[in-house]
């Protein structure tokens, strides 16, 4: 799981749609909202060929994010 987590913040407007947007990307595996954020996997580490882009389009920020228990556990669900 170790750099395949990522938080981006600062999305304008609605996450839930900005989340819907992302979980279509071919490289992100699962995505969650997360406060003011959203919780983001990729499916390799470093993969972020589709997310920066999008994110750099909606002026939103992206960092690395350290993994949680739950990651793991949807990560071996598939």
């Amino acid at each position: 799981m170790t750099d395949r987590l990522f938080s981006i913040s600062q999305l304008p407007g609605d996450k839930r749609q900005h989340l819907s947007t992302i979980l279509g990307f071919s490289s992100v595996s699962d995505g969650v909202i997360q406060g003011d954020a959203l919780r983001v996997v990729t499916r390799t580490p470093h993969d972020l060929s589709e997310l920066r882009p999008y994110v750099d389009r909606m002026g939103a920020l992206i960092e690395s994010t350290t993994p949680r228990f739950e990651d793991g556990f949807i990560d071996r669900l598939g």
